[in-house]
């Protein structure tokens, strides 16, 4: 069957060396760390205790107890294995675009993987290990949940974006519109990178005033690794000084530098300082001082762009703030499954009012976030006949839960 650790071993083959290959994100990361197999590198130099051998980005274990190591797989497994398993189901589902059925599977796997089988059920956002979980949790830290971003509880605005986005992409493979699905997948995978970068944030904070131990300081080192590639396609000038500050081992860390280093290029990765917010101190009902959200100047696509303008193309909300390509107060809502307000406008695809239709709601939710259906149905707008799809609940108990364990 499919492991972690086999996607590991085989993706280059799968990224690299594909028809459509090279995928645009994993092609950053082989070109930092110098290999494929960066995560099998970093996850097996952890559980022996050793030093990793990539071109950049090294890291030596061997200082450090279980605990330290425990931080180090578990986080790295998600964050460097599962984020990239994520991306490759939706590359490969805009690969199959002119196959419906076998676009929409590799899709429904994606989602599937981005959110895991404990996210899935009602309530327990928390209690998942995947991505989905990890947005929720850093939302609390920075005051980015909620709809427009700004509370500090419910959904995380990040997966609140992103389960339209789900949905839309969807409707959009299934209709053969490949281009708008580009873009939208463009869009889920930078709003992936913003909880990993909180991440960072919080536990070089921790690290530098409140003297983190050895387990805090594993889950920094791991977050940065999981967005250096990224920051490095920036400026390698500031994803040298995360680097410097965040890496294995490293005791002295100046978290004003690693903050600084990040907002430099928030632009050119395509996220905004509302994205990211700030940390905040629940003691003092304030943000930790020198760690308030920066000011937004006007976020350009940067290497994410696939289009002509400088606009940020995240979701638009009722604020007017994100996405020049998704418009209006659009959300679904999670109590009344079958209640679509508004109209989603990507390029050429219109999804009007009340749609999709719901079909069945086996997997019922009480929050008003936006959510992927168990059975989830779209209209072809010429023919007006109901398009095929695969039962999220089905992918996510004979994929996801085959996929948790490591094996070596």
């Amino acid at each position: 069957g499919r492991t972690l650790a086999g996607f590991s071993l085989s993706a280059k083959q799968k990224m690299m060396d594909c028809e459509s290959c090279p995928y645009k994100d994993f092609a950053m990361f082989y070109e930092y760390y110098g290999t494929a197999l960066y995560a099998d590198n970093w996850i097996n130099s952890a559980l022996k205790g050793s030093t990793t051998s990539l071109s950049n980005g090294n890291a030596d274990f061997s200082n450090y107890s279980f605990i330290g190591k425990g931080e180090f797989i578990k986080k790295a497994t998600v964050s460097m294995n599962v984020f990239m398993y994520v991306i490759y189901h939706f590359e490969g589902a805009l690969d199959d675009c002119d196959i419906i059925e076998d676009s929409v599977h590799s899709w429904d796997i994606g989602v599937c993987l981005y959110v895991g089988s404990l996210g899935a059920e009602i309530g327990t956002a928390w209690n998942g290990k995947l991505i989905h979980a990890l947005a929720d949790k850093r939302c609390v830290n920075f005051k980015t949940c909620g709809p427009d971003g700004n509370e500090l509880d419910g959904p995380s605005k990040v997966n609140s974006d992103v389960m339209t986005l789900f949905a839309l992409g969807k409707f959009q493979l299934q209709n053969g519109n490949c281009s708008a699905a580009r873009d939208v997948v463009e869009q889920i995978t930078r709003l992936m990178y913003v909880p990993l970068i909180q991440g960072v944030l919080r536990y070089a904070y921790r690290a530098d005033v409140l003297g983190e131990g050895e387990k805090g300081g594993a889950a920094g080192a791991v977050f940065a690794a999981s967005v250096l590639p990224l920051i490095h396609a920036a400026n390698p000038d500031d994803a040298m000084v995360i680097y410097n500050n965040m890496r294995v081992g490293q005791s002295l860390v100046d978290s004003g530098a690693v903050k600084v280093s990040f907002e430099n290029v928030y632009e050119s990765i395509g996220i905004s300082c509302s994205d990211v917010g700030g940390l905040w101190d629940w003691a003092n009902d304030d943000y930790f001082p020198g760690m308030e959200p920066c000011v937004n100047s006007t976020a350009g696509d940067g290497m994410y762009d696939s289009d002509d303008d400088d606009h940020n193309d995240h979701v638009q909300n009722s604020n007017g703030k994100g996405n020049d390509h998704i418009v209006s107060d659009v959300h679904y809502d999670g109590h009344d499954p079958s209640a679509w307000e508004g109209q989603i406008d990507v390029g050429t695809t219109t999804i009007p009012s009340q749609m999709p239709s719901k079909q069945s709601d086996s997997l019922e939710r009480t929050s008003t976030s936006p959510t992927i259906s168990d059975t989830e149905t779209f209209q072809d707008l010429d023919s007006g006949k109901a398009l095929p799809s695969i039962s999220l609940a089905r992918v996510c108990l004979v994929s996801c839960l085959s996929l948790f364990v490591y094996t070596f």
